[in-house]
C-alpha cells in the first residue's frame, strides 16, 4: 500500500513538473482525429464533410497539399495552433497565384482529450458557408495533459496480487523428514529398559516442530515488496485496457459528437435553406419588377421613338407633296400665262393680218377705181 502511495506521489509530481516546464506548448501533443462539416452555400450547394489525422507538436500542426476540384488543382496550406485551451484553424486554398478561398475557425478545449471550434468559409471576404469541427485525442504524448492522466491512473491502479507459484518454495523441506531417521535408529537402540523407551522416545516427536519452524522463514522471505512490482505482461495488459477503455470512451464522445454536430448541422441547414428560399423569392421579385420596369420604359421609349418617326415621316411626305403641289401650280401657271402670251401674240397676229388684208383690200379699190 505504502508503495502505491509512493509511487503516485512520484508521477504527481513528476506530472506537476513537467507541466510547470512545459504549460503552454506541450498540454495537448499528440495525434489528433479531426472532424470537420461544413454545410451548403447560400444557393443551393450541397455541404461536405472531412476528418483527417493530424500530429500536434508543441501546440502546433500544419500541412500543404493539392486538392483535385470540379475546375483542376486546389492547393491548400492548412494550420493549428493550440495554446492555453485556445484552439485555432485556418485553411488557405488558392488556385494559381490569387486566394481562391479561407476557413477560419475557432474554439476552446472542453477536456484534455477534445476541442470543439465553429466558423465559416469565406470567398472574396464573404461568408459562403459554416463549418463545425470536432477534435479527439487519440495518441496523447507522454507530456501532454492526457498522458500524463493516464499514467497517474495507471499508477494508482491496485498492483495484482503475487503470483501462487511462489509459496512452491515450502516443498524444499521435504529433506526435513530425512532428518528423522537418526531419532528413529536412536529409538531403537534402546529396547533393554522396557519403561526408558517412553521417556526417550517421546523426545523423537521434538524434530517435528523443525518443520513448522522453518516454513515460516521462507514465507518471510518470499513476501518482501518486490512482487508488487507489476510485470511486463500486466503492464502491457493494463496499458491495454486503459487503452480500450479510453478508445471505447473516445468512440461514445465521438459518436455523441457527431449526433450533436449532425443535428446541429441539420437545424443550420433548414435555417440557411430557408434563409436561401426567402432570399431568392426576394432577388426573383426583384429582378420581375426591375425586369418589368425596364420593359415599360423601353416601350415608352419605344413608343416615343415610333411617335417621333412617324411624325417626321408625315412631315417630309406632307412637305413633298406640297412641294409637288406648288411645282406643278407653277408649272400650270407658266403653261397658262405662256398660252395666253401665244394667244395674245395670235390674236395681234391675226389683227395685223386682217389690218394688212383691210389695207389689200383698200389697194384693190383703190386701183379697181382707178382703172
Amino acid at each position: 500500500m505504502f508503495v502505491q502511495f509512493f509511487r503516485i506521489c512520484i508521477f504527481t509530481l513528476l506530472g506537476c513538473l513537467s507541466s510547470f516546464a512545459n504549460a503552454a506548448d506541450t498540454d495537448y501533443d499528440g495525434v489528433w482525429d479531426f472532424h470537420l462539416n461544413c454545410g451548403p452555400t447560400r444557393g443551393n450547394s450541397n455541404g461536405f464533410t472531412a476528418k483527417f489525422v493530424m500530429e500536434v507538436f508543441k501546440g502546433n500542426w500544419s500541412r500543404e497539399r493539392e486538392v483535385k476540384i470540379q475546375s483542376g488543382l486546389e492547393k491548400r496550406k492548412e494550420k493549428l495552433e493550440i495554446s492555453n485551451g485556445d484552439v485555432s484553424f485556418t485553411s488557405d486554398n488558392s488556385a494559381g497565384v490569387s486566394i481562391a478561398s479561407q476557413m477560419k475557425l475557432k474554439g476552446k478545449t472542453d477536456s484534455e482529450g477534445r476541442f470543439k471550434l465553429s466558423g465559416n468559409l469565406y470567398a472574396n471576404g464573404n461568408s459562403i458557408r459554416e463549418c463545425t469541427a470536432v477534435g479527439l485525442l487519440t495518441m496523447p504524448n507522454s507530456i501532454s495533459l492526457l498522458g500524463k492522466k493516464q499514467a497517474t491512473e495507471r499508477a494508482a491502479a491496485p498492483a495484482p496480487a503475487p503470483e501462487p507459484v511462489q509459496p512452491a518454495a515450502p516443498p524444499k523441506a521435504a529433506p526435513l523428514p530425512a532428518a528423522t531417521p537418526p531419532a528413529a535408529k536412536a529409538a531403537p537402540a534402546a529396547p533393554a529398559p522396557v519403561s526408558a523407551p517412553p521417556a526417550v522416545a517421546k523426545p523423537a516427536p521434538a524434530p517435528a516442530p523443525a518443520p513448522a519452524a522453518t516454513t515460516p522463514a521462507p514465507k518471510a522471505v518470499a513476501t518482501p515488496p518486490a512482487p508488487a512490482a507489476p510485470t511486463a505482461a500486466e503492464k502491457a495488459a493494463k496499458e491495454a485496457e486503459i487503452k480500450a477503455q479510453v478508445d471505447q470512451q473516445a468512440a461514445e464522445k465521438e459518436r455523441a459528437l457527431k449526433a450533436e454536430s449532425a443535428k446541429e448541422m441539420a437545424a443550420k441547414e433548414a435555417a440557411i435553406k430557408a434563409e436561401a428560399q426567402k432570399e431568392l423569392a426576394l432577388r426573383e421579385a426583384a429582378i420581375k419588377a426591375a425586369a418589368e420596369k425596364e420593359i415599360a420604359e423601353k416601350s415608352a421609349a419605344l413608343k416615343a421613338e415610333l411617335e417621333k418617326e412617324q411624325a417626321l415621316k408625315e412631315a417630309a411626305m406632307k412637305a413633298a407633296v406640297d412641294r409637288e403641289r406648288a411645282l406643278k401650280e407653277e408649272a400650270l401657271k407658266a403653261a397658262a400665262a405662256k398660252e395666253a402670251a401665244a394667244k395674245e401674240a395670235a390674236a395681234k397676229e391675226a389683227a395685223a393680218r386682217s389690218e394688212q388684208n383691210k389695207k389689200s383690200k383698200s389697194d384693190v379699190n383703190s386701183a379697181i377705181r382707178d382703172l
